[in-house]
């Protein structure tokens, strides 16, 4: 007898063995990875669990996944549980520590006996099947009493399924007992065919079920983080199952590396002879590998491995080029049009599809060499967007046929390759700024099977380009995780260097004091504080709300920010340095419109903001009474937004509204004693901000010559503090372009990080 806990909390039902979340009786759609992580917090219920557990737990000691990583997912739960409204609270993070499910849960049971196999029924609740002995008669001739769940019986035969709507409290009742068949009549004929015709009959729903049920989607089980480089990797993978090959440019070097699956040893690099060298295929058993000097490549080389000298194939060329499989042929990509097949000695070529208005973009052999993918876009083919799609045809040009389209989900196609069986079709997409790996049956291999093309990840990393393993048990990809490094730009050093250890964070605001600084994660969109020196770091608010904006009061006991949840508009709220419920700052005054950036007055009780109409004749500056509410409007501000006030109190900038893009062409200022604006300067202006001793402004100019530059608040002395042509932002997931200024005047940005590694995926088909 096999125990199998309940757990019940809140609104909520959870079967961890029947992969089942119930709400209020409604199944919850999790994904396996969410699922499992609930299944943590409730078996370790008012436990701490540190971040090492929950990870090893999760993905397994051998595989890295950092923090961040692990926020989002522990967001994405929350969302999903609605953690935090209606002071429903379920997940509690201890800064520095861990995590602790807090909400109350009480464990039932069920066990083998009483539960066989539930299913889903739609209600959301789930029918029970129980077996049971054929009864026997009492002595006046009636069946026998029904059998309550959990009995110990005998039988074969399936009874009613009753509907349980609360663990170990329904009961099955037996079907009417009936009279066993004598013996004798087994020897006639006509029972022969019945039992015969009978025996077919029931075995016609097993073959309908086996050719036309829905199959088991394909499940990715583990994460295994091969490579640690922290470098962008070139976008070809090839394995032999005992290695996995790639390219990739470290500075202005390319390299070819390779990395064991047998050890957790660091990438090798090859030593090869050439040029820029780029991967073009593996020849079979791994003898050697195909490589092009250059690109577009100039020259074709097999180098012999493990070792040896590079042999020219001067016979291949073109671009796009990828060894078939066998060794034998090549593909490449002509004008972008044009699919051409070849063999190594160039003797014959052979022109398999062409594409007249759309363009291939990507293609790829199947493990046999027998057949061909290859990504196409179609420019502006449905309402102005390039529509991409993925197409299959034999090697010989035949079978042309249409695997992906758009309608199917996946909108943007962009590599593709086949399981070694040839029966589905992996592919990544990218959805939302969003890359994902995703599989499809292929028509040809697997009658009868289910035309839609199945997610395979959901985690924050971006995956691409997968290639399967021999033995289809393994999926090898590229991942990268949407990340920026905070810098500080050092004017002795002449140098962008790390601050805050690199954080992947934005939209900074520091209290007056200089103690505190409070900032927004990215790619989370949280608004976290923290000791200017990174120490005592408490998260303020939490998905699925996204902040940007902070600023602090100038007490430093609030914070007022901008916040949001998808779909909807932008609001200012206040909350607690010590974290609380997020106060409203306004009912909803604007008509659904979103709130501008909100700024202190230097005593604390009002709060300016710019209204966000995207009009520059509706835009104007309002302030707001912090005690009563109360909001009137800046005289002479209409068409200005991005209010700044200055740490004095005496002075307000902004940008004049010339357009909806954030670039300004006028940096104004407001005198409090004059009630008067003027212009300070005309430039290409985005985000002003105050120097901590209120004597300069600060501000990034757009292109053609991004800058850091500054300007006395008399509009004086403008100078550039640093050229932004070789710098590369990251765009911050909810606060965008971010610049900032550090208490000792140091310019503050968002640095794009690209770290691009290898990862392996276990699969279960």
């Amino acid at each position: 007898m096999q125990h199998r806990p309940i757990f019940k909390f809140g609104p909520f039902l959870l079967y961890p063995h029947e992969h089942l979340l119930l709400k209020a009786g409604k199944a919850v759609n999790l994904s396996p990875q969410l699922f499992s992580l609930l299944v943590i917090f409730v078996e370790n219920a008012n436990h701490l669990l540190t971040k090492q557990e929950l990870r090893s737990k999760l993905w397994g000691a051998e595989h890295y996944v950092s923090d961040d990583a692990l926020k989002v997912i522990i967001g994405n739960l929350r969302k999903i549980l609605d953690d935090g409204k209606q002071e429903n609270r379920y997940i509690e993070n201890i800064f520095g520590k861990g995590y602790r499910f807090i909400c109350s849960v009480t464990v039932s049971g069920a066990t083998d006996e009483n539960i066989s196999q539930p299913v889903h029924s739609s209600a959301g609740a789930f029918f029970s099947f129980q077996q049971r002995a054929e009864p026997e008669s009492n002595s006046a001739g009636q069946p026998a009493e029904p059998v309550v769940v959990g009995q110990s019986t005998q039988s074969y035969e399936i009874c009613h399924a009753t509907i349980l709507s609360e663990p170990r409290e329904a009961t099955v009742a037996l079907a009417t007992p009936r009279r066993l068949i004598p013996s004798t009549v087994f020897k006639s004929h006509t029972f022969r065919v019945l039992l015969a015709a009978s025996v077919l009959i029931a075995a016609i729903p097993a073959l309908t079920s086996r050719f036309f049920s829905p199959r088991p989607s394909p499940l990715i089980t583990r994460y295994t983080q091969l490579t640690h480089e922290g470098h962008g990797l070139g976008r070809i993978l090839l394995s032999d199952d005992v290695h996995v090959y790639f390219d990739k440019r470290v500075g202005q070097n390319q390299l070819i590396g390779v990395v064991s699956l047998a050890s957790k040893e660091e990438p090798v690099y090859l030593s090869i002879p050439l040029h820029e060298p780029v991967l073009a295929g593996i020849f079979p058993a791994g003898e050697g590998l195909l490589v092009g000097q250059g690109w577009p490549p100039t020259a074709f080389w097999k180098i012999p491995l493990p070792a040896g000298s590079p042999q020219p194939l001067e016979k291949i060329s073109g671009e796009g080029v990828l060894l078939a499989p066998n060794g034998r042929y090549y593909l490449r990509i002509e004008g972008d049009r044009t699919l051409t097949v070849s063999d190594l000695d160039g003797l014959s070529v052979h022109h398999i599809y062409s594409a007249t208005n759309a363009l291939i973009v990507s293609s790829n052999w199947s493990p046999s060499s027998r057949m061909i993918c290859f990504i196409r876009i179609d420019p502006e083919a449905e309402k102005g967007q390039d529509l991409f799609s993925i197409w299959a045809v034999n090697a010989d040009g035949s079978n042309l046929r249409k695997v992906v389209s758009p309608d199917m989900g996946a909108a943007k196609p962009s590599y593709c390759s086949w399981t070694s069986d040839e029966k589905h079709l992996l592919f990544s997409n990218t959805t939302n700024n969003k890359g994902d790996l995703w599989a499809i049956p292929d028509g040809m291999r697997v009658p009868f099977a289910d035309r839609k093309p199945v997610q395979l990840t959901n985690t924050p990393v971006d995956f691409f380009a997968p290639v399967a393993s021999h033995h289809d048990k393994m999926i090898f990809a590229q991942g990268s995780m949407l990340r920026g490094e905070l810098v500080r730009y050092d004017k002795h050093a002449r140098a962008w260097l790390p601050f805050l250890d690199g954080i992947s964070a934005g939209s900074l605001d520091f209290s007056r004091n200089g103690k505190w600084v409070a900032y927004v994660r990215h790619p989370e969109g949280t608004l976290w504080r923290s000791r200017v020196d990174g120490t005592e770091p408490q998260q303020l608010t939490f998905p699925p709300y996204t902040v940007d904006s902070p600023h602090w009061s100038p007490d430093g006991q609030r914070i007022a920010y901008r916040a949001s949840i998808p779909g909807q508009t932008r609001k200012i709220y206040l909350i607690s340095a010590e974290g609380g419920v997020p106060e409203k700052l306004l009912s909803d005054p604007n008509d659904g419109k979103d709130e501008g950036v909100p700024t202190w007055s230097a005593d604390g009780r009002t709060i300016v903001f710019g209204s966000l109409h995207y009009s520059p004749d509706k835009i104007s500056i309002h302030k707001v009474d912090v005690s009563t509410r109360q909001y009137s409007q800046i005289p002479g501000s209409q068409g200005l937004w991005t209010p700044r006030w200055s740490p004095d109190g005496r002075f307000l900038l902004a940008l004049t509204a010339d357009s909806t893009s954030p670039i300004s062409k006028s940096l104004m200022l407001f005198d409090f004693s004059t009630c008067k604006w003027k212009t300070l300067l005309h430039d290409a202006i985005n985000d002003p901000a105050w120097s901590h001793d209120g004597r300069f402004i600060y501000f990034n100019t757009g292109a053609p010559d991004p800058a850091v530059k500054r300007v006395r608040r008399d509009g004086s002395g403008i100078q550039t503090v640093v050229d932004l042509k070789n710098f590369t932002p990251e765009y911050g997931s909810s606060f965008g372009l971010y610049f900032g200024v550090a208490p000792d005047g140091s310019p503050l940005m968002l640095r794009k990080v690209l770290e691009t590694e290898i990862y392996k995926m276990d699969v279960r088909w």
